[in-house]
């Protein structure tokens, strides 16, 4: 579990640059089976999403019932990303921590020594450095070996809003969509984490400790490293006088400061989760989408050998987000839109902190890419700084949880196509 990391060797498939792959390792019966079968569970976990839907704007006790309900289906729908993992694109994810965390107190074993959970914090923001689109899947899974997986809420640019089918679930999913323009961004933000914030410090919450969990994940940089987003990443940091990044994006701080500031006042034992992510393969001046996209990954079977995830946890209070935030703080149910704005002094030094931290995650990833490991091996051989285990569903139970879920839906889609079919013959 605490072994060397394997060398990635450049003979490996995912080594070589998409469009320079031969047509040879491009399976299209595998792809077309990988596309089937996500989108007949994403269908009909879907529709049986809808059926509850309309009991939120019922009474507190069915509004509940729902809010549980769609929690369940997001642990469903981490559960159908995580075994479409194992069965179309197995990989092993790779966790390494700093000097200040031992994962040997964190991690779980079951009777036949495998990883059966992780202790991270029940409440937090996550922040990650992003290169591949499927950074948030793998972010997902590490989630919900951590049992957070039914409380992940993401970020996300409005256009993804309404892309047919997964746009709406992702609604349902209480997701929080941003148009990328503070002024039009931030009232709604506003309430949509005052909303969050209740719904983990609830009374009745905490005490089912069934809805009590909050895990926000935020990508600082906004968007992926690119041809297209790193030259405008160097404007940025000519533009203010900093210093540009290698392997990240100089990392916007504006969304990121009001999320932290806004929740931290209702959930004051809030941690920020920090992760740096790396893929094998990647050269040190490639880009991450050249070598791994979606389909790549599970459509055709060439997923990264090992994801790298370094973590830190961080607690609020030793970062630099200010105080101003808290003066308004008088009220469990009072709106976060009344929440006072942080001070010019604030801002910079929560930038300075974001911009120095992603700096450090930059330099972390120079020696992955070099050497193949995010950070030296521990000197304490008592301290366990590295596990490493396969992407996989933990049981039985939550294959049949699974298609305990997406039947109903799947019901009511054969009822209409059954009816669809008499009327035309009718």
């Amino acid at each position: 579990m605490n072994h060397q990391p394997k060398s990635s060797t450049s003979s490996s498939i995912v080594s070589i640059p998409l469009n320079q792959r031969s047509s040879k390792s491009k399976s299209t019966l595998r792809l077309i089976i990988f596309n089937i079968y996500f989108f007949v569970c994403i269908v009909t976990l879907h529709v049986t999403q809808l059926v509850v839907f309309p009991f939120v704007f019922c009474s507190h006790n069915l509004a509940q019932i729902s809010l549980k309900y769609n929690r369940l289906a997001k642990e469903t729908f981490t559960i159908i990303l995580v075994s479409i993992t194992q069965i179309f694109g197995p990989t092993n994810l790779v966790i390494t921590t700093d000097s200040n965390l031992d994962l040997g107190k964190l991690i779980k074993l079951d009777s036949n020594g495998k990883i059966k959970s992780i202790q991270l914090p029940r409440r937090s923001v996550i922040v990650a450095n992003h290169q591949i689109y499927a950074d948030w899947l793998y972010i997902w899974c590490l989630a919900y070996l951590a049992n957070l997986h039914g409380s992940l809420v993401i970020i996300l640019k409005a256009s993804l809003k309404w892309v047919p089918i997964v746009g709406p679930a992702m609604q349902l999913f209480s997701f929080i969509f941003l148009n990328r323009s503070w002024s039009s961004d931030k009232s709604s933000l506003s309430e949509q984490l005052d909303k969050l914030a209740d719904q983990a410090t609830r009374q009745d919450a905490i005490q089912s400790q069934s809805l009590d969990k909050l895990a926000l994940l935020i990508f600082p940089e906004g968007t992926l490293v690119s041809p297209a987003t790193r030259p405008l990443s160097k404007k940025y940091a000519d533009k203010f006088g900093y210093s540009d990044l290698r392997h990240c994006l100089l990392p916007r701080s504006t969304g990121s400061l009001f999320c932290i500031r806004a929740l931290s006042r209702k959930v004051p034992d809030l941690k920020l989760i920090d992760l740096t992510i790396g893929y094998p393969g990647i050269p040190p001046d490639g880009y991450g989408q050249d070598y791994y996209t979606l389909q790549s990954i599970f459509g055709y079977g060439h997923p990264p050998p090992e994801v790298h995830i370094h973590l830190r946890i961080i607690p609020v209070s030793e970062i630099p987000i200010g105080t101003s935030h808290l003066q308004q703080a008088s009220s469990d149910h009072e709106a976060l839109g009344g929440m006072v704005d942080s001070t010019y002094e604030e801002v910079q030094e929560f930038d300075q902190w974001l911009r120095e931290h992603w700096a450090k995650k930059d330099d972390m990833l120079a020696k992955f890419y070099k050497d193949g490991v995010m950070c030296e091996a521990p000197k304490e051989a008592d301290v366990l700084r590295r596990i490493q285990f396969k992407v996989e569903l933990r049981g039985i139970w939550d294959s049949v949880r699974t298609i305990g879920l997406c039947v109903p839906g799947g019901i009511l889609i054969w009822i209409a196509l059954l009816k669809l079919n008499h009327n035309e013959y009718t």
